[in-house]
């Protein structure tokens, strides 16, 4: 139930006015308002080619939901308890990302490169923006607690609800961060781009994009990113700017199935962990994408 109700709430979003591609588009002071101009609403949020795929993935959804249905002995009953979220340190540790948890060295290297950056930041000349704030409280934070999973349990004891979203947002910031200033999503990108097609855009475009939302699991912060590259090659092959915006959007929302930070506080509601719920997100996000594709394979040919 969880996992359905998580995949059809981020489905229904490429066709929402207020996602952030679309409303950026629609702004007029938008970064790329010199190569495409303002886009409205009624062509990104939508765009026949949105419309009509995302009904395809309601339907889709719908079958999937009721063949994987699971049987009598594998149900999952909430017994109407909000359960506490308070979780023991690990003691035993059998896996390497448990030795990882518990590894002091792990936690003394993230808090020194933590300290060196900002020490870097002020010497350098920056100031101190909003982003910087959070990254010093986050640093010194990290400074009172011998081991990650410590950290992770002490947030978790007093935010339940919202720990792995308070913890990875930020980690996710340095990600795209990373993958901006190194060029490494351009290149990525243009690796798939670069064998497009007229024809065959619209579909690179949803797979470059589903790639870098593994990394980049912010929509604004991705097309910030991401967005020059595909205009530029959708002009360079005369695509059709808001269809290549849908198929943008289309890609970063599956890889959200693989990717599902907000799910997180559902699952917690119930005492249950990601595990339960990812291998039935990623058997629809496997249906979706072949759906998709053959969506974007075809109907750009009829509705453009």
């Amino acid at each position: 139930m969880i996992a359905v109700g998580y995949a059809c709430m981020i489905m229904i979003q490429p066709i929402c006015p207020s996602i952030s591609t679309v409303a950026l588009l629609a702004s007029p002071d938008h970064f790329l308002v010199d190569k495409i101009g303002v886009i409205p609403v009624s062509e990104t949020a939508f765009n026949p080619l949105g419309l009509i795929t995302v009904g395809i993935l309601f339907l889709t959804t719908v079958l999937i939901a009721i063949f994987m249905t699971p049987g009598e002995k594998e149900v999952i009953e909430f017994s109407g308890e909000i359960h506490s979220l308070s979780k023991e340190v690990k003691t035993e540790i059998k896996t390497p990302a448990d030795r990882m948890d518990n590894s002091r060295i792990l936690m003394m290297i993230l808090v020194l490169a933590s300290l060196i950056y900002i020490v870097m930041h002020f010497v350098g000349g920056g100031s101190l923006t909003l982003n910087m704030v959070i990254f010093i409280f986050l640093t010194l934070a990290m400074t009172l607690y011998n081991t990650p999973i410590s950290f992770v349990n002490a947030i978790r004891e007093n935010m339940p609800l919202a720990t792995q979203v308070m913890i990875q947002f930020p980690f996710y910031g340095g990600i795209m961060g990373i993958m901006a200033s190194s060029g490494l999503t351009q290149v990525l990108a243009n690796g798939l781009i670069g064998i497009a097609s007229e024809h065959t855009i619209y579909m690179f475009t949803y797979l470059s994009a589903s790639f870098v939302n593994l990394f980049v699991p912010s929509q604004g912060g991705q097309w910030i990113v991401q967005g020059p590259v595909l205009v530029e090659a959708a002009q360079a092959l005369h695509a059709h700017i808001p269809s290549i915006a849908t198929a943008f959007m289309l890609g970063d929302e599956a890889t959200n199935l693989l990717q599902p930070l907000y799910i997180i506080p559902a699952l917690a509601l119930v005492k249950m962990e990601l595990k339960d719920a990812w291998g039935l997100m990623a058997f629809i996000w496997f249906g979706w994408t072949i759906v998709t594709i053959a969506a974007l394979l075809i109907l750009p040919g009829i509705l453009l």
